[in-house]
């Protein structure tokens, strides 16, 4: 019973540092976790629609967004000791999980939905990322830690992009004018084919 306990716990061990892999080590270890943080948290927040109030500033607001998110991600990888910390911790990853699960949801939702439009090389990028994730959730074998953020992340920006390209190029190939299309707004892309 206590080995299968050992078990249970060191899975979970291993999944918060998938989550949030601990930031010690070397200050560019450090910087390069932070980095992919950021990077995954503004391809996430990427797709998200231009609102017209925000129009002007959205790009300001989607890279305060990201280093919002970052500094929480920051605070919730931290190993340091003191109460203080560990609540600062606490509540940063309480902040951050809903925000992964999302992530995740979406990931896999437009993943089931897009993955026709991903060409073979970034399917291979994609999970070669993800598998380094895993990898690296290994506290002793890695120098450098990748967040489970980042190919999430990615995943969803890539299936939004491809699918965008696709559905374009599917338009031309067919010979509809998208212009056109969105001049008139009772004419539609599905019975102009």
């Amino acid at each position: 019973m206590s080995g299968v306990i050992t078990i249970v716990v060191n899975l979970f061990r291993i999944a918060l540092n998938v989550l949030f892999p601990p930031l010690s080590g070397r200050w560019w270890s450090r910087t390069l976790v932070l980095v992919f943080f950021f990077l995954g948290a503004l391809a996430g927040l990427a797709f998200l629609p231009k609102p017209d109030a925000l129009r002007n500033y959205w790009l300001a607001s989607l890279l305060v967004g990201a280093g919002l998110f970052t500094g929480a991600c920051g605070v919730a990888c931290m190993d340091r000791p003191g109460l203080g910390w560990r609540i600062a911790r606490g509540v940063a990853r309480a902040a951050v999980l809903p925000c992964y699960a999302a992530a995740v949801y979406l990931a896999l939702f437009f993943g089931s939905l897009l993955a026709w439009a991903m060409p073979w090389v970034i399917k291979v990028l994609m999970a070669s990322t993800g598998l380094l994730a895993l990898v690296s959730a290994c506290p002793r074998r890695s120098i450098i830690r990748v967040p489970a953020l980042l190919p999430l992340s990615l995943w969803m920006f890539a299936c939004l992009v491809n699918w965008s390209e696709e559905d374009h190029n599917s338009a031309l190939r067919f010979g509809v004018n998208t212009l056109d299309c969105a001049a008139r707004p009772y004419v539609s892309r599905k019975t102009a084919f």
